[in-house]
């Protein structure tokens, strides 16, 4: 949670073998200058679950956890920015080393939806006026005059 807005589109995220402890609060309550600074989501300023994985590990063994979510873009308009680059982090520790430590980083990229109604409007208007003029030099060319009245009176 952002705010008062999700950051996933499900916020029940289930990660197979390990059990969720609790939801850890952000320390800092005014996110939004936080955001707007350093364009980063991360535990300080947003709700973020912990999850406990039990495992013992032989000597070169390996174990993966494929944790997958849709990031949801309700909490977006609380920032204020029209258009920015995020980086929502993700981190994991192990309980046998704390000094060593995973962190992720996710790029996302909010851009302002583009109105082309000016541009539409402006090219419908010019086309019309362009036509217009076209059609007005064609007029005075005599274009658009009969031949048949010519052919009529120069055969008296």
């Amino acid at each position: 949670m952002l705010g008062n807005k999700s950051t996933w589109s499900n916020e029940n995220i289930q990660i197979p073998g390990c059990v969720k402890q609790r939801d850890e609060q952000p320390v800092i309550t005014d996110f939004v200058e936080v955001i707007k600074k350093d364009l980063m989501i991360n535990c300080s300023v947003a709700v973020c679950a912990e999850f406990s994985c039990d495992n013992t590990l032989m000597k070169n063994e390996r174990k993966f956890y494929n944790i997958t979510g849709n990031v949801s873009s309700g909490w977006i308009e609380q920032t204020g920015l029209r258009a920015a680059v995020f980086q929502l982090v993700s981190s994991a520790s192990l309980d046998y080393d704390k000094s060593k430590s995973v962190q992720i980083n996710t790029q996302v990229e909010v851009y302002e939806e583009v109105n082309l109604t000016k541009e539409i409007a402006g090219g419908v208007i010019g086309g019309l006026l362009l036509w217009a003029l076209i059609t007005a030099a064609l007029y005075k060319a005599g274009f658009f005059n009969s031949q048949y009245t010519w052919v009529l009176e120069n055969a008296e």
